[in-house]
């Protein structure tokens, strides 16, 4: 299926929920890219990963993962496949996820990922995340939408069941970036999501 508004990858956009009106999730792109490092390179932001697991985020790396985001995000301009958040409450970014095309793995076949600050944990900011990522699902032109975690985030594992994911045990290697998951969640119905309540605010074309 096509977007249903383009816009979602030509331009820069702000979405809220009503429900939460203090949280912002703004697009991801080029010239705040750093805001999802802050997130991702800190260790205390990812408790379920074993010392074997945390990555260790050298300017080499962080300069490979910048230029396959923007590989990525310039692409999906044309090709609908990716779409990329941070989460922020009062200007400060909180969160950051992202659901994207994995043709690699599987023909249509798309990944939801996302993770919290410590600070930004046990405030329902992972519910309220992964409902917006469900809705930027249905404007990617793909037919499966699943995500993973690992065996020991029980809190994830929680949450997926509750938005009705099913999970299977599965180990899940993306190339470039090594094993993401020991934990599937599968056979979610993402399309019910399109119809979810939040307000976009389109803010001009997308910044190279």
């Amino acid at each position: 299926m096509p977007p249903s508004d383009t816009r979602f990858f030509t331009e820069d956009w702000i979405i809220t929920l009503p429900s939460r009106p203090d949280v912002k999730f703004i697009r991801l792109t080029p010239p705040v890219f750093g805001e999802r490092i802050k997130i991702l390179a800190n260790p205390l932001n990812h408790p379920f990963d074993s010392s074997a697991d945390k990555e260790e985020w050298t300017p080499i790396k962080i300069e490979e993962s910048r230029q396959r985001f923007i590989d990525q995000y310039n692409l999906s301009k044309t090709k609908y496949r990716a779409l990329d958040i941070l989460v922020q409450i009062g200007g400060k970014t909180v969160g950051q996820g992202g659901v994207h095309e994995i043709p690699m793995v599987k023909a249509g076949l798309a990944n939801i990922g996302l993770s919290l600050a410590e600070s930004a944990r046990g405030k329902g900011l992972g519910k309220a995340t992964m409902q917006i990522l469900l809705r930027l699902s249905n404007e990617l032109e793909v037919d499966i939408v699943h995500a993973g975690t690992m065996l020991a985030n029980k809190p994830m594992r929680a949450l997926a069941a509750a938005l009705g994911f099913t999970e299977r045990e599965e180990v899940l290697s993306i190339p470039g970036r090594g094993v993401v998951a020991e934990l599937l969640f599968e056979n979610v119905d993402y399309k019910k999501f399109k119809d979810l309540d939040m307000d976009v605010e389109f803010t001009g074309p997308a910044p190279d």
